[in-house]
Formats: C-alpha cells, structure tokens, sequence
C-alpha cells in the first residue's frame, strides 16, 4: 500500500473517529438538558460517557419516550429529532415518577403578557381559553398580580418576576435553539410561574394559520400554559404537550388526552366542551376571521352507578372507558373515580345521524382502536379519535357472515389474539394486520362456560378476561381456559364503590362477588378420585 494511501485511509479514521466524538458530545448536552443524563458534574463526566453505559441508557430512553427505532446507539432517526425546534422543558422530570401532585391550590388564575400589544393579549387570551373551555379553571388577565407571567426574553435571561431576582436556568440559543419554556407550580399560593419566550424566533401572532418561516404563537403559548398548569411532555405527536414544534400547527386543538390529563388535575367543567380554534372565510371577502368553536355536550342526568348493564368496556392509557347508549365515562384506573358522562359523537363526528350506541370496542395491537356500531366497523386513532383512512367498513368486509343477526362483543387476549363474538356462540378470530375474520369456531371451543348470550367482554388489568351477560359477569382465566368466579355486574368490579351504595350492600357484594364456582371444582375432584 503506498504511503498517499495510508495517509487517505487514517485521514478517513480520524475524520469519521471525531464526527462521532462529536455526535456524542452534542448527543450528551441534550440528553442533560432534558432530563435524561444527570447535569451534576457535567463537565467531569463529559468525556467519559462517550464510552460509559450512561450514554446508551440515555440514548435508549430518549428513544423509548418518543417511540424512536433503536437499542440505544445514536442512529439518524434519533439524532435528527434531536435536532427539531421544541419546547425547552425537561421530558423527564423527578414529578414523572410520581403523582401530580404540584398544581394551582386554586382553580381561578390571573395571568400577565408583560408588555404585549393588544394583538398579542388576544392570542394569550384564545390560549386561556382552550384550557379553560375544557375544565373547571378560569382565567383573567392581570397586569400587577398576575399567577402566570408571560413574556418575550432573549439569550441569556433573568426572571421577570421582581421578588426573585434571579437568572432563569434556561438559556435560549437564537433561531436555532428551543422556541420558549415555562415552570410548573410548586402548589404554594403565592408562587409565580413564568412562561419565556424566545423573541429571537419569527412569530405568528394572529390567529390564524401561520405562513412558512414562522412560528404560531398561539400553538406555543397553549402548550406553554399547559406546563404553568402542571402537565407535563407526553410523547403523543398531536397532543398539545407533545415537546416537538408540530409540522401541523394550525387548527390549534386539544387532544382527548389533554382534556383528561387537565381534568385529572382540576376537574371538569360543568357543561363539557371540546374547543378549537379554526378559520373561517366569508364569501363576498377576502377577511379572514378566527373564531373559538366549541361542541357542549348536553347535561345529562345519567348516573354510571345506576347502570345494571354495559355496553363496551375499554382499557387504555391508564383510562378505563365505559359506554351505555350514545355516553361514554371516563375513569382513572388508580383513582376510580369518574365524572359526567361525555357525549359519544362530540367526539366522534364519523358517526351516523341516527348512532344509538356502540356494540363493541377494543385496542388493536397498533394501538388504534375498533368500533363495532349497527352494521358497521369503525376504526380510529387514539387519542385523537379521528377515522383511519378506508374506514369504515361493514361487517361483511371483515368476514361476518350478511346473514349474521348481531355482534355480541370483541377482545383481544393476553397472548395477543383478537375474537370477535357474534350471533351469541360464534367466535370470528381476527387477524389484526388483515382486519379480517381468518378462523372461526363454536364459543364453547374457545371460552368454555361462558354463556351464549353476551353482551359485553374486555381484557381486565388483573391479566383475567371478562364476559358479561344479562346482569352477571364471568371471570375468565385463558391459559387454564376455566370460569374461575362469576357474580352479579356492578362497578366493584373496577374497584369502583358507588356513593348510594350502603355499608352492608358492599359487604355482602365483597362476599360474594368473586366466590369460587365450588361446584366445578368439587366435580372436577370426584372425577380425580
């Protein structure tokens, strides 16, 4: 090998040695910045976790939080969402291992745009508003005690509030760097939580659609807000507190999961709203004009815990959803607790004029989810529950037979198989790619002692399959394939306890809710013997 050579080659090594010292290095001030490598002692560790397991274990969790390929190596997928315009708040937090317990101790807020002009203020306001529409907060501006200051700094920065007289701990870096920031409340009363943004950036201050160049400002304060409201990042790309500046940032909306995760911590409001900010044009002009939209769900008196029978149950995202008739409950799983049912097509504008009630419902592997509801299928995303392309589609379409009377139910199984039950003892087992019907069989071959006539089943969090029938359930243990207990239906179920309920109505229901079926194991003994 001649000597150019060697020369070419090692020029090559180096080059491709210091490009990758140098990934690793951009890669390690990130992943302190947000939260996934300890900041303490940064400089001392620096070199060293180019070579240490701390890097890879950061690596892979800043690719498991927002679903990235790879098994902690710096790949180009990762290292290109490193470098997206975001949101400068950590994504790891010591709050995101446990409750949320820091929020405002009240639910009436005053906030402040320091020095804004009206255009401005009425952006802020529209921001207030879609947080407000969708909980029981309230907000008004003040301009001298204000509970959220907002305001446009720069480069390196201190705290406008005048007590602290402080620098703020986050720097912003030009039109390159992160786009704003906020702090979360401590849950002191008189605590001050500013949100900073960026003035370097290019910004869209009306409400309306943002031009290429620019970003919305609306969109940046809602999700600012979000953070001075004590919500933290989610990985979901449409939820609004996802960290990444969306490609899409116009309509301005809130996800299912934003309004749950905003009334986890507040509570509802009275009248439910799903607000959005949108545009309209008038004909006869060229104005455009903004408008808020809302849809309110109308005040129903219904009572989950009247109910003797259910519909669907679903499981997801740490939510339990139960539906009756055209409503839906939403339930926190630790919690139990539940509200004011929502009304079904708020939400779900895909369905028919004449919707009644859903007659099944799961979570495919995807994540996305299946409505079965008259004749038809439907599926959807989640959260954003809007219809995937193609769909819907009728029973036919995934291998029910036209002459089938009725779907009874659908669940998928712990070992990651999707049944749907029809005509009260035929089981269709769906392929979940396809979406279509690709075995069936006789229930008694696949759910043995399970009644013919249910009504409803769904894949409980104690690992157990449920089946409800008439006012009874059936627990379900699918690797033994044997009822294991079975009672009347009620909430206890969930661990939910209704108010009404009287002290010796839950004892005598604790007894005997889950008993062990003694007559199939007494049988099953004397068969032994």
């Amino acid at each position: 090998m001649s000597l150019a050579r060697v020369i070419t080659c090692a020029i090559i090594i180096v080059v491709a040695v210091n490009c990758k010292s140098s990934e690793n290095e951009i890669a390690i001030s990130y992943l302190q910045k947000y939260g996934y490598l300890d900041n303490s002692g940064a400089q001392r560790f620096s070199s060293s976790y180019n070579t240490t397991q701390e890097l890879h274990r950061a690596v892979s969790l800043f690719q498991e939080f927002y679903r990235l390929p790879g098994d902690g190596e710096l790949n180009e997928e990762t290292l290109n969402r490193m470098g997206k315009p975001r949101c400068g708040v950590e994504d790891i937090l010591e709050r995101t291992f446990a409750p949320l317990s820091d929020k405002w101790p009240r639910k009436h807020l005053k906030w402040n745009f320091h020095l804004a002009n009206d255009i401005i203020l009425k952006t802020t306001r529209a921001a207030f508003d879609l947080w407000a529409a969708n909980s029981s907060l309230t907000f008004e501006r003040d301009s001298l005690n204000p509970d959220i200051l907002i305001s446009f700094r720069d480069g390196r920065h201190a705290m406008l509030y005048s007590r602290r007289n402080e620098p703020c701990s986050s720097a912003f870096r030009g039109p390159n760097g992160d786009v704003a920031h906020a702090f979360f409340p401590t849950g002191d009363p008189n605590f001050v939580s500013e949100v900073h943004v960026d003035k370097a950036k290019t910004w869209h201050i009306q409400l309306t659609k943002n031009p290429p160049g620019t970003y919305n400002l609306l969109q940046t304060l809602t999700h600012e807000i979000g953070h001075a409201l004590g919500l933290p990042h989610t990985f979901r790309e449409d939820s609004m507190m996802f960290a990444f500046v969306p490609e899409k940032t116009f309509p301005v909306q809130l996800t299912l999961e934003d309004v749950l995760s905003i009334q986890h911590l507040y509570g509802a409001k009275e009248n439910a709203k799903v607000p959005k900010v949108i545009t309209t044009t008038t004909p006869t002009t060229t104005t455009t004009t903004t408008t808020i939209a809302t849809t309110t769900t109308k005040d129903v008196e219904m009572d989950l815990c009247t109910l003797r029978i259910v519909d669907t149950v679903l499981i997801t995202n740490g939510r339990l959803y139960i539906s009756h008739e055209r409503y839906v409950w939403s339930i926190d799983i630790d919690g139990k607790t539940y509200k004011k049912p929502l009304l079904l097509t708020d939400y779900m504008k895909f369905l028919p004029k004449n919707f009644t009630r859903l007659t099944a419902a799961y979570q495919t592997p995807s994540g996305n989810i299946m409505l079965f509801a008259g004749n038809m299928s439907y599926m959807i995303t989640y959260p954003r529950l809007t219809l995937v392309s193609t769909w819907p589609r009728s029973y036919t379409d995934l291998g029910i037979p036209d002459t089938a009377r009725k779907v009874n139910a659908v669940l998928n199984t712990n070992e990651g198989r999707s049944f749907v039950i029809y005509d009260d003892n035929v089981v269709g087992e769906i392929d979940d790619c396809s979406m279509n019907i690709v075995k069936y069989y006789h229930i008694d071959m696949i759910f043995l002692g399970i009644p013919h006539s249910v009504s409803s089943a769904f894949r409980y969090i104690d690992g157990n399959l449920y089946f409800i029938s008439k006012n009874r359930f059936y627990k379900f243990n699918e690797f033994t394939k044997t009822v294991t207990a079975s009672g009347k239906f009620d909430l206890g179920i969930f661990g939910i306890t209704c108010p009404r309920q009287g002290l010796m109505m839950q004892l005598r229901d604790l007894l005997s809710r889950f008993v062990r079926i003694d007559a199939r194991e007494t049988s099953n003994r004397e068969k032994e013997e």
